[in-house]
């Protein structure tokens, strides 16, 4: 089917390519411009908030240091005192007492009255702030009124220029609306920073991007307004580097990407066929008890049986399976047929275990415990005689809900093992608290036992843990005798391995069952009887002198 579509993939890939590169560079390049717009308008604003505090709070210093002096009365004295305020601070325009309405009573300090644009914003009990504007200015400013308690009015006109600060890059002023609100949004009075920005509002077309900065303890916000298109046209030379880089990923994607892209879908492909078609089987390693000699369960590993007769290796499709997310279907198919198949042989064994293989996924919810109760039933056989694996190569994503479903597959009486014990991943960490009943000790550490005298700290260590944690420990890829007998005189219970059997079909397994089966179960008679106990479990072969080392001719 792919080959059939293959020139049709590569032109996808070629496009996409081309064209994911260039969407992707534009959306961020978009993301980026606008960013710095605001960020630019964010800062402009809260410096002209800032300043506007700044001028309100002097100005209010200084309408408090008038009320006390008790400057009230436009004497020559007082016109004098106050034209001194006046000219001290660059922020006041005009000073002094004022009537009713709000004017100065003083004309010889500057002009008289100006015209509210607002109502009176309250700042605190006693102080309000007015938007106005006087003729004399022509320019809308903010006339602070304080009362002082049993005393006249008094106020301050504030210099326009150091209310709202003209803080526009100069390159800009032409279409940057900089303003300072007053009051509430529903009757707001606007301050201007400066006399362009009173024509640049928002143009007719084309982005906006505004940036509202308030004050938290003043009725104010600054408000800075920029087109788009102003940020955007510096970004044109990035916008080369952009299109130089869609050209080489169309380059990459047509003769790198696609050619791997084939090969994993044409094996993703061939997996679903065959999936559909039942080529999934399971087959069965012996699992043989040290103390007694007997084959007390199996692990079940699948093998995909090609049209041939032949089957593909794991590792060519174990890793594609699990990125898939088929391996969850494939072990579903395992724990269906592996029941069925070994059915007699449970019901002559009542405590032998079919172990299975989970993957992380298979913790995410209940289905698992589902399908296995589900399959044993309808097999006939009690849960019991399941067990899990999990493997420690990689890590459980959620500790505390694998934990709940581990503790949900043990009150069914399933067996749960940590699989591939010390490499890696903290698996050992978290034995105790995930609840594992079985440590298997994956096959790297039994490699490294050359002869039955030989030392492992490691596998020391882990019977040692397991016995404290009162569990079983099995041990993978037993190949010899030495280190059957190590494994055995350092308190390990169980054990597999190419010694014992390698995995094979459900009929070849049960015949292994037969031929092992012997009345001589005593191992306390010696290494020889143990010996020969081991040896009808293995594939008709020589049987090679005690202490000799050998290994099966599959992994010879």
């Amino acid at each position: 089917m792919f080959r059939k579509f293959q020139p049709a993939v590569i032109i996808v890939l070629a496009c996409s390519g081309a064209l994911l590169p260039a969407v992707l560079g534009y959306a961020y390049l978009m993301a980026d411009a606008r960013e710095r717009a605001s960020a630019q308008n964010r800062a402009l604003s809260a410096e002209m908030v800032s300043r506007a505090e700044t001028v309100i709070d002097n100005s209010l210093s200084q309408l408090r240091r008038i009320a006390a002096i008790g400057g009230f009365a436009c004497t020559p004295d007082t016109v004098a005192m106050l034209r001194r305020v006046q000219y001290a601070s660059y922020t006041v325009k005009n000073v002094g007492p004022l009537d009713e309405r709000g004017a100065f009573l003083c004309t010889e300090l500057g002009e008289r009255e100006s015209a509210p644009i607002s109502e009176p914003i309250p700042i605190s009990d006693s102080v309000t702030l007015t938007v106005v504007e006087a003729s004399s200015i022509a320019r809308r400013t903010a006339l602070i009124a304080y009362q002082p308690p049993d005393r006249p009015k008094v106020g301050v006109l504030v210099t326009p220029e150091t209310l709202a600060v003209d803080l526009i890059p100069a390159g800009q002023r032409q279409e940057t609306s900089a303003v300072l609100e007053f009051g509430s949004l529903a009757n707001a009075a606007v301050v201007v920073a400066s006399q362009e920005s009173l024509a640049a509002a928002a143009p007719a077309t084309g982005e906006i991007i505004e940036a509202r900065v308030c004050s938290d303890r003043l009725p104010l916000c600054g408000i800075v307004t920029t087109p788009f298109a102003l940020t955007w046209n510096t970004y044109d030379s990035m916008m080369i580097f952009v299109a130089l880089g869609s050209v080489l990923c169309s380059v990459l994607a047509t003769f790198g990407g696609g050619l791997l892209q084939r090969r994993a879908t044409s094996l993703e492909s061939r997996m679903r066929r065959a999936l559909k078609a039942g080529a999934f089987v399971p087959f069965f390693q012996p699992i043989v008890n040290l103390r007694t000699g007997e084959v007390d369960g199996c692990e079940v590993l699948v093998r995909w049986k090609t049209a041939g007769g032949g089957h593909v290796a794991p590792s060519e499709f174990i890793e594609c399976a699990e990125r898939s997310g088929m391996i969850l279907e494939i072990t579903d198919r395992l724990i269906a047929q592996a029941p069925l198949d070994l059915k007699e042989v449970c019901l002559e064994r009542p405590g032998f275990k079919i172990g299975f293989n989970l993957v992380d996924r298979h913790f995410d919810s209940f289905r698992i415990v589902n399908t296995i109760e589900t399959c044993f039933d309808r097999a006939g056989l009690p849960v019991s005689h399941a067990a899990v694996e999990v493997t420690e190569r990689r890590p459980l994503p959620n500790i505390q809900r694998a934990q709940v479903v581990i503790r949900k597959l043990q009150a069914l009486g399933i067996k749960v093992a940590l699989d591939d014990a010390g490499t890696g991943h903290s698996g050992l960490a978290n034995l105790q608290q995930l609840g594992m009943n079985t440590i298997k000790i994956d096959k790297v550490f039994v490699d490294a036992i050359t002869s039955e005298d030989a030392a492992s700290p490691f596998i020391d260590s882990l019977v040692s843990i397991a016995g404290h944690l009162e569990m079983d420990v099995v041990a993978e890829g037993v190949e010899t005798y030495e280190q059957l007998l190590f494994l055995r005189e350092h308190g390990v219970q169980r054990a597999q391995g190419y010694l014992f059997g390698r995995p094979v079909p459900c009929n070849e397994f049960i015949a292994l069952l037969r031929r092992a089966e012997d009345p001589r179960r005593n191992v306390e008679q010696g290494d020889e009887d143990l010996q020969a106990l081991i040896a009808p479990l293995r594939v008709p072969h020589p049987t090679p002198l005690p202490g000799t080392r050998h290994r099966h001719p599959a992994v010879a």
